[in-house]
């Protein structure tokens, strides 16, 4: 929800939550083990999705005709 808040239509703020996203999926990645259901899993999922959500944007982006 606190993403949400943020304007996402700046290619600054696109660009750390892409940098922030990695950050946490590696993280998350490397320190637990799979399917761990830990905090550390908990926030490599986290990582993942605001990566998969910044990429979305790029790509509406991109592609102006799938917005109809």
């Amino acid at each position: 929800m606190a993403v949400a808040r943020y304007d996402l239509a700046a290619t600054a703020v696109r660009i750390r939550l892409a940098l922030t996203g990695v950050a946490l999926a590696v993280t998350g990645s490397l320190a637990a083990a799979p399917h761990s259901e830990a905090t550390l899993s908990i926030v490599g999922d986290t990582g993942v999705v605001i990566l998969v959500m910044t990429v979305c944007l790029a790509v509406m982006d991109s592609f102006p005709r799938l917005r109809r």
